[in-house]
């Protein structure tokens, strides 16, 4: 079976020990965000910078 360009980056990581992973989402780096849903072991939590009016 193949695997996507953004398994093969969860898998690095993982080969790494990287614990933790910040980044700032966009349409490019979904395969990704796909591939870390899909690790066995996953925390998310979301922050939003919200401009002053």
């Amino acid at each position: 079976m193949k695997r996507t360009g953004g398994e093969l980056i969860v898998e690095a990581l993982k080969a790494n020990g990287v614990k933790r992973l910040s980044c700032v989402p966009g349409e490019s780096f979904l395969a990704v965000l796909d591939a870390l849903t899909t690790a066995t072991s996953r925390s998310s939590s979301a922050a939003r910078r919200v401009a002053p009016r």
